[in-house]
């Protein structure tokens, strides 16, 4: 092979793996998260296996999809901002200990329970 095709072969390769790159980080951003790469991080510091098996899963039907269990394991793991709950358009109050507040279906609760159960 001549170094030519060598180079036209890697830039293929190069073009296809940031296709499916892009095909993910799309698919995380528009499930609410802004820093897919703080979500690639924390799967593969987390769940390794799993994350080596959604990958393959992914690769093999470029259904980012594959990432649902590991994306719902990370969102329950971050505590969203005040201004990334009120951009969402929930109500959010800071109590006098510091402790932060949202307001779901009518209900105040902490932004850590909310998170945790997964309803932020």
């Amino acid at each position: 092979m001549s170094n030519m095709r060598v180079e036209q072969f890697g830039a293929g390769i190069k073009g296809a793996s940031n296709a499916v790159q892009s095909q993910c980080d799309e698919w995380v951003h528009s499930q609410g998260f802004a820093d897919h790469q703080g979500f690639y991080d924390y799967i593969r510091s987390e769940q390794p296996a799993k994350t080596a098996e959604a990958m393959r899963t992914f690769v093999a039907t470029r259904n980012p999809k594959a990432f649902t269990e590991l994306l719902q394991t990370y969102r329950q793991s971050v505590i969203p901002s005040t201004e990334s709950l009120v951009k969402e358009g929930y109500d959010v109050r800071t109590e006098r200990d510091g402790s932060r507040l949202v307001k779901i279906d009518g209900q105040w609760m902490t932004v850590t329970a909310a998170a945790k159960l997964g309803l932020v």
